[in-house]
C-alpha cells in the first residue's frame, strides 16, 4: 500500500495560539520502516506506560491492521524529539486517521515532552495538508495532558472537537505510607478483606510472588490464560486461550514490556497452584493494571482481593509509584478499593474542510437529531438485534456513547462552525 505521506515531511514555523510558539519539524514514518534508533528515542520520552512504543506498535501489528497503514508522526524541535503520535489511515472518500488501541490495553497516550497543544497543532496541520478529514482517538482519560492538548489544539487548528463518555476508570493514590493508604479503605471492607484472606489460608499454603524479568514468562502466561478460561470467558469462547490473534498479541506485548524492564506480574498461589494474577506495567510512577484473573474454583474466597492487598502493601512500601491505575472500567470489586475515577472519552476531530464538515453533519449532528425522534433509539436497538424494550431500556441505551455512537456526544465547533471488554477476567 502506498502511503501519501510516507516520505519525510518538514513543517516549519508552527505558531500556537495556546501561548506557545516555536519551530517544529514533523516527520512521518511508516511503522514498518522506522529509522534506526528511533524506537529508543521514542521510549526515552514515554513517561506514561501506555505511551511506550511497543503499545501502539503491537496493537496495530496484531489487532488493528484493518484500520489502515500505521504512520508514526515524530515532532522535533531543534532536532530533538519532543512528541510522537502514531495514527493509522483508513476510509475511502472520507480520510480518517485513528490512534491504534485495544479494549483491554486501555487508553491512548501520546509521548510528549513539551506543551501537548503545541505539538498536536503541528501534527494536525501536517495531517490536514496531506489529506485528513477526521481524526479519531478512541480512548483518552480526562486527567491526561493529551485530553487538554487535544481540546486546545483542535481550536487552534480549526477542527471541531466531539467527545463521548465511554466509561469511568478507577485509580488509587499510593502516596503517604501504608497507614494513610489503609485509612482510605472503608472499615467494613478492611475487615472483610482480612476474613477472606484467613479463609484462603485455611485451604492451604499461600504464596505471593512477583515476576519481573528472567526465565519462565511463557509458562507463567500459560497459567494465566488457563485461569482466564476457567471463568465466563471460557464458557463464551472469548478467552485468550481460544483466540489465536489475541494470544499472539499478549505474548509479544508482554515480551516487549519485559525487554524494556516494565513488566510486573503479581501472582497468588494456593499449595503451588496459581489462583490469581495481575499483569501490570510500571513506568513513570504509575502502576498500570493490564489484566487480572481469578480461578473460579476459589472465587468465593476472593483471592483477587488478597492479591491486591499484597500488591498495595508492597508498592506503598517501595514508594516508587504514586498511582495505581485500574485501567478497565469501574466495577464492584474495584469500588471496594477506590471511589476515585477518571472519565474515559472517545474523541473525534473533524477537519475544517468540505469533507470534514460533511462527516460532522452526517455523524454527530444527525445522530443528535435522530435521538430526539420518539422511538428512534428503540428502533435502532431492534435493528441491532438487542432485546430492549420500554422507556427505561431506551434511555439506558441512549447513555452508551462511543461504541453505539448514537448519543451522549458533545461537540465544540471551531470558530465559524455550526454546531463518550473490561480487563477483568472474573470478579474478585
Amino acid at each position: 500500500m502506498t502511503n501519501p505521506i510516507a516520505s519525510r515531511i518538514s513543517d516549519a514555523s508552527m505558531a500556537v495560539s495556546a501561548g506557545v510558539a516555536g519551530e517544529f519539524s514533523v516527520e512521518a514514518h511508516l511503522a514498518e520502516a522506522l529509522p534506526p534508533g528511533f524506537i529508543a528515542e521514542w521510549a526515552a520520552i514515554a513517561v506514561h506506560p501506555m505511551s511506550q512504543p511497543f503499545v501502539a506498535l503491537n496493537c496495530w501489528r496484531m489487532l488493528c491492521r484493518d484500520e489502515g497503514e500505521l504512520t508514526v508522526f515524530a515532532v522535533r524541535r531543534g532536532g530533538r524529539l519532543v512528541g510522537v503520535a502514531p495514527l493509522a489511515r483508513s476510509g475511502g472518500a472520507v480520510r480518517k486517521w485513528t490512534a491504534p488501541s485495544h479494549a483491554e490495553v486501555g487508553r491512548v497516550v501520546f509521548a510528549m515532552t513539551e506543551d501537548p497543544a503545541a505539538i498536536l497543532v503541528a501534527v494536525f496541520e501536517s495531517l490536514r495538508r496531506h489529506g485528513c478529514d477526521v481524526i479519531e482517538i478512541p480512548t483518552v482519560t480526562t486527567e491526561s495532558p493529551l485530553y487538554a492538548g487535544l481540546r486546545t489544539a483542535a481550536e487552534a487548528a480549526g477542527f471541531t472537537f466531539v467527545e463521548d463518555l465511554t466509561c469511568m476508570v478507577p485509580y488509587k493514590s499510593m502516596i503517604g505510607g501504608w497507614d494513610a493508604f489503609w485509612k482510605t479503605i472503608n472499615g467494613d471492607t478492611r475487615r472483610k478483606f482480612g476474613q477472606q484472606e484467613r479463609r484462603l489460608q485455611k485451604l492451604g499454603s499461600l504464596d505471593y510472588a512477583v515476576w519481573h524479568g528472567g526465565e519462565g514468562l511463557g509458562g507463567l502466561l500459560d497459567e494465566c490464560f488457563e485461569i482466564e478460561a476457567s471463568g465466563y470467558k471460557g464458557e463464551r469462547g472469548t478467552a485468550i486461550k481460544f483466540r489465536e490473534a489475541e494470544g499472539r498479541f499478549w505474548r509479544q506485548f508482554t515480551a516487549d514490556a519485559a525487554a524494556a524492564g516494565l513488566l510486573w506480574i503479581y501472582t497468588l498461589r494456593l499449595d503451588g497452584r496459581l489462583i490469581s494474577y495481575e499483569i501490570s506495567i510500571k513506568c513513570g510512577g504509575v502502576l498500570y493494571a493490564m489484566k487480572h484473573g481469578t480461578d473460579v474454583r476459589v472465587e468465593a474466597q476472593a483471592p483477587g482481593n488478597a492479591l491486591h492487598l499484597n500488591i498495595f502493601k508492597q508498592e506503598v512500601a517501595a514508594g516508587d509509584c504514586h498511582t495505581f491505575d485500574f485501567a478497565g472500567e469501574l466495577s464492584e470489586w474495584k469500588r471496594r478499593w477506590s471511589k476515585d475515577a477518571w472519565s474515559m472519552m472517545g474523541i473525534r476531530l473533524f477537519a475544517p474542510n468540505a469533507k470534514g464538515r460533511l462527516a460532522y453533519a452526517l455523524g454527530p449532528v444527525l445522530r443528535r437529531g435522530l435521538k430526539r425522534v420518539p422511538g428512534m433509539m428503540t428502533a435502532v436497538s431492534w435493528l441491532r438485534g438487542e432485546p430492549m424494550a420500554g422507556r427505561d431500556a431506551c434511555r439506558a441505551k441512549a447513555t452508551v456513547p462511543a461504541s453505539a455512537d448514537l448519543g451522549g456526544s458533545t461537540a465544540t465547533p471551531s470558530t465559524g462552525e455550526s454546531g463518550g471488554s473490561d480487563n477483568i477476567t472474573s470478579s474478585s
